[in-house]
């Protein structure tokens, strides 16, 4: 839950008097606190920046709730990129003696939203933060700073990325969610027919996310043999055109990057030349070409990587 910084404190004390019940002189320490607030805590760590969302949350496993707070410089209060965004994410655990202790912080860049809940599946809170650099292109705009424990019991940056919109979504049912990013294949096609597809999987693994898009094969295959479905379909049709050319064309790119997507450049090469031929025969040369291009780069790329790593 969110709270304006008016609010917060009145949350604070609501919750250090739950939190202290059963307790009669852990319940007579906290009254004599109810003259602490949030904005006393963020003078003495945030410094004069100005707050623009909250929320409370056990994100250690200890049972007594963080307060996590986003904020941004006060320089930055005029610049209408930054209306309702931040730059800052700060964590801020309550110290049984008074005041806080900043736990975390971490710059973010387009800092838009703030939610809390538990995507590693270690029944403890997890922080997510979300990223919105703006535009029309939400794959390339958007991205994510997820925080939480690590092996170490420490909370800590566990994934971070500026674009892909990132999707939080368990494959594997095993109570911990994936983080899916995604790319575009623009393409000769109109804005509204640009292809998406899955470019990477991270999956939370010793204490952090790790990229693992190989250990997800099944994710991959069920989309593929649709892809490949609808345009063996199109293939099947020997009705000719601009429209079925239009539609042979973007049937085969969304199954050359899916391919692409599930076994790399090599897979993309591979299912290339073997209907480069077809294609030849019933696309434009432009079109061609824009394929073939595809898959020259995403060949070059690999290549590219693997030299890197040598």
């Amino acid at each position: 839950m969110r709270h304006s910084p008016v609010s917060i404190l009145l949350l604070v004390t609501l919750i250090l008097t739950i939190s202290s019940c059963g307790d009669p002189g852990r319940q007579a320490r906290m009254d004599d606190r109810q003259t602490d607030t949030a904005q006393d805590a963020t003078d003495g760590n945030l410094g004069h920046r100005i707050i623009v969302d909250s929320l409370f949350t056990d994100c250690t496993g200890d049972g007594v709730p963080e307060l996590v707070l986003t904020s941004r410089t006060d320089s930055l209060d005029g610049d209408p990129i930054m209306h309702g965004g931040f730059d800052r994410v700060d964590i801020l655990s309550p110290e049984p003696s008074g005041g806080y202790r900043r736990l975390f912080f971490d710059v973010v860049d387009y800092g838009r939203s703030l939610d809390a809940r538990d995507v590693t599946g270690d029944n403890i809170s997890d922080v997510i933060v979300l990223l919105d650099a703006g535009g029309n292109n939400p794959i390339a705009s958007r991205g994510m700073h997820l925080y939480g424990r690590n092996d170490k019991g420490n909370v800590t940056l566990l994934f971070y990325s500026s674009s892909g919109h990132p999707v939080l979504r368990d494959l594997n049912d095993d109570g911990s969610s994936e983080i899916l990013l995604s790319d575009q294949f623009w393409g000769m096609v109109a804005h509204s027919d640009v292809i998406g597809f899955t470019s990477e999987i991270y999956t939370f693994d010793a204490g952090t996310y790790v990229a693992a898009k190989e250990r997800f094969p099944s994710y991959f295959d069920s989309i593929l043999r649709q892809k490949r479905a609808e345009y063996e379909q199109l293939r099947n049709d020997e009705r000719g055109g601009e429209e079925q050319r239009t539609r042979r064309y973007l049937r085969f790119a969304e199954y050359l990057v899916w391919s692409y997507a599930r076994g790399g450049a090599s897979a993309a090469g591979v299912l290339w030349r073997t209907e480069r031929e077809y294609l030849r025969s019933v696309l434009s040369q432009e079109q061609c070409d824009d394929l073939e291009s595809f898959v020259d780069e995403v060949q070059a790329m690999e290549h590219q990587a693997r030299r890197g790593l040598s």
